[in-house]
């Protein structure tokens, strides 16, 4: 009876730190993306090159336009992974996260490292959204096409706008 007392009280203490691990795993993105006050919860990406909104639809593609939608609202929430800071770009319309694998783009619900993005700030306050499992930067064409490409070029650069509008679901 002693063993069985011994061997419970073990599970319960391995399954309460299981419990807290997981549980501390789980809030440290949500409260890292409120360590980012300059992007806040409703961010547009704007493709500097053609001045168009990422968007993202319920297929899961995404593309670019120029005409205010609400697909075009995405949350960053921040990774630092092996001193890396790394972005879930998630799109607050279709609830899915922005993806990147060999040239295409697309949004999925499934988290994968392939969603993991790099923000890198440039000196004119520009970014490059670079893909941390590919390599890839972010690009948008003029037909609206988006995808991920590893040469550098004018479409592959972003501005990120802030909207903190709360009648949008924003703050």
């Amino acid at each position: 009876m002693l063993k069985i007392k011994q061997w419970l009280s073990m599970f319960l203490a391995l399954s309460m730190g299981i419990v807290l691990s997981l549980s501390l795993v789980l809030v440290q993105p949500a409260y890292a993306a409120d360590q980012i006050p300059e992007f806040g919860k409703c961010t547009i990406l704007v493709n500097d090159y053609r001045d168009a909104n990422l968007t993202a639809s319920d297929d899961g593609t995404v593309s670019t336009h120029h005409q205010f939608e609400k697909d075009e609202f995405w949350e960053l929430v921040k990774y630092i992974i092996e001193d890396v800071e790394y972005y879930q770009i998630h799109n607050l319309y279709n609830h899915q996260n922005l993806y990147g694998e060999e040239g295409s783009t697309g949004t999925a619900t499934d988290f994968n490292t392939n969603q993991l993005w790099e923000l890198i700030k440039t000196e004119d306050s520009k970014y490059i959204i670079k893909n941390g499992k590919n390599r890839q930067n972010l690009f948008a064409w003029e037909s609206g096409f988006v995808g991920t490409n590893a040469s550098a070029y004018p479409d592959q650069f972003w501005r990120l706008i802030p909207n903190n509008n709360t009648l949008l679901g924003c703050y």
